[in-house]
């Protein structure tokens, strides 16, 4: 202000810096574009709504994010990088004073400059705003609007088939809101160039009314939009609310769990998904340094709506990797979105996904029912694997590691009453240590508890995996042995003389590991229940302990 400063133009390093200059220049009553050009960058959307609109620099943002997040993934690849260049596009409005339709105006109606020029200049000018629409059809549309406003008259004298051509451009599968709402500002800078020219003022009602008519087929087609936009949102919020009430059902497996909600993410326009966990969860604070762990651990997913097969190999995944997938097979440019997995500050894994960025609002729900999700599941099987445990712990023999007294009588009699049920044959043993008292009387119970041991490895070694063996205490084994025929009997009592005679030989006691078995064959059709062939078992070895009561 003091020092009065003789400038032309003001080049600013953003539009919000150059409307801030714009607004100061209003104040000192000094003219945009007439006394001083004002450029801003950034093309933001301020730009173009502010009086006078602002000449600004677009970038390809979509082409930045690309090369940019390519380099990155190069870096961590451990890949040489260097500078690149992409080039901006100039965006002429009014604020630098460049030529526009206006400064065509007196050239127009002394028709010393053709009509198609003007046209062309101004698409140029506005070709940014020129997205997924078909450039002629807009060009013969513009070119009727601009001889109108210069001649008062239209080229063609059709009115219905000149707006007819309009609708045209908005009948298309491919047209998008970006589309739509980006002819809506066209159209805007249109109108506010075209009033400049001093015929327009003529015909200022006919030109309202076609105006008029082009607004009306934008608001009809956007509000035919979001109609169709809310009722899609509608639905994914469903599926959402859906997946959220699945959770509880699948806890039990979070491999079913992640199973069940990824089959439903394909109908709400997630066309590709990848979720990975941690091997352990990770403790982390807004304070913490970040540390990525080696493996990661691919759980479930579908490219293209098409499921992945997870193998005990592609199981575990390197960080480094994580983006090497049938994601980039055939659309090398488009958006790969990547969300971590939290619960509080619990970070459990992370999801890959492809999607419409307008679908973007579901990715924060979805992301904390996921967090809920795996935490469930891991909390269930940490709680059942202690569950687990525990009826372990009491349902064993902590001598012998079989089963205890209550263990083989909860599993037996599952298996029994089976067996029944499908009528198959087998036979119980009731076996009986010799000597034990003796054992503990004269070497002690340590050595007694030796002596236990090695007649319930001798046992394991002779008894197949689907029979079932436990210690019901003291001295005394019962064992069920399912569909096995009264030969099974001897074929028994060979193996247990023969692993006992081995040992026997081999330790060089001062004492001979020997047991009696007592062995009792139930029929196919048999009506007895578990208690009673074990009682009768029990029989069949009082009477082969009378055979030889020196060996008590």
């Amino acid at each position: 202000d003091e020092k009065h400063l003789d400038i032309d133009g003001i080049v600013c390093a953003n539009d919000d810096m150059a409307i801030a200059a714009l607004q100061e220049l209003n104040h000192r009553n000094i003219k945009v574009p007439d006394q001083i050009a004002l450029i801003g960058y950034d093309n933001s959307v301020d730009s173009y709504i502010c009086s006078p609109a602002l000449t600004t620099i677009s970038q390809p943002l979509d082409e930045l994010a690309e090369k940019g997040f390519n380099m990155l993934m190069d870096i961590l690849s451990g890949k040489n990088v260097s500078n690149y260049v992409i080039p901006c596009e100039l965006v002429y409005r009014e604020s630098c004073g460049c030529s526009s339709l206006a400064s065509y105006a007196h050239s127009l109606l002394d028709n010393t400059i053709d009509i198609k020029r003007a046209t062309h200049d101004f698409l140029d000018r506005n070709s940014h705003y020129i997205t997924n629409i078909d450039r002629l059809k807009l060009e013969y549309f513009i070119y009727e609007l601009f001889h109108y406003a210069a001649f008062n008259a239209f080229a063609n004298t059709f009115m219905d088939e000149f707006l007819n051509s309009f609708q045209s451009l908005l009948g298309k599968p491919s047209t998008t809101i970006e589309t739509v709402i980006n002819l809506e500002k066209l159209f805007r800078n249109l109108n506010s160039e075209l009033s400049a020219i001093p015929s327009y003022k003529k015909g200022i009602k006919m030109f309202v009314e076609i105006m008029s008519h082009i607004h009306y087929a934008l608001l009809n087609w956007m509000t035919h939009y979001f109609n169709k936009q809310q009722l899609k949102d509608q639905t994914d919020i469903l599926v959402i609310t859906q997946i959220i009430r699945d959770i509880p059902s699948n806890i039990h497996s979070l491999s079913q769990q992640l199973q069940a909600i990824i089959e439903k993410l394909m109908f709400i326009g997630i066309d590709s998904f990848v979720i990975y966990t941690y091997e352990d969860e990770i403790i982390y604070n807004s304070h913490d340094i970040w540390e990525m762990p080696d493996y990661l651990l691919l759980q479930a997913g579908y490219i293209n709506n098409i499921p992945i097969e997870v193998t005990d190999s592609s199981k575990r995944c390197k960080p480094e990797n994580l983006f090497d997938t049938a994601f980039f097979a055939d659309k090398p440019s488009h958006s790969i979105f990547m969300h971590s997995i939290s619960f509080g500050n619990e970070q459990l894994g992370v999801i890959l996904f492809s999607l419409e960025p307008s679908n973007y609002y579901l990715v924060n729900t979805l992301v904390v029912e996921l967090g809920c999700s795996i935490k469930l599941c891991n909390m269930f099987s940490s709680q059942k694997s202690i569950q687990d445990q525990l009826k372990e712990l009491s349902e064993t023999d902590e001598l012998t590691r079989l089963l205890n007294r209550r263990g083989f009588f909860d599993l037996a009699s599952q298996r029994y009453e089976l067996s029944r049920i499908r009528k198959k044959e087998g036979i119980l043993f009731f076996a009986d240590m010799d000597g034990l008292k003796r054992i503990n009387d004269t070497y002690g119970h340590h050595e007694g508890d030796v002596a236990i041991i090695a007649m319930a490895n001798i046992l394991k070694k002779v008894f197949s995996s689907q029979d079932i063996i436990g210690r019901m205490g003291g001295d005394e084994f019962t064992i069920l042995c399912l569909d096995r025929s009264y030969e099974y009997i001897t074929h028994v009592k060979e193996l247990i003389a023969k692993y006992t005679l081995e040992y026997n030989r081999e330790v060089n006691k001062p004492y001979k590991l020997s047991i009696t078995l007592g062995a009792y064959h139930f029929p196919c059709d048999t009506q007895d229940s578990l208690d009673t062939i074990i009682s009768k078992s029990d029989k069949v070895l009082y009477l082969e302990k009378e055979k030889r009561p020196k060996q008590r």
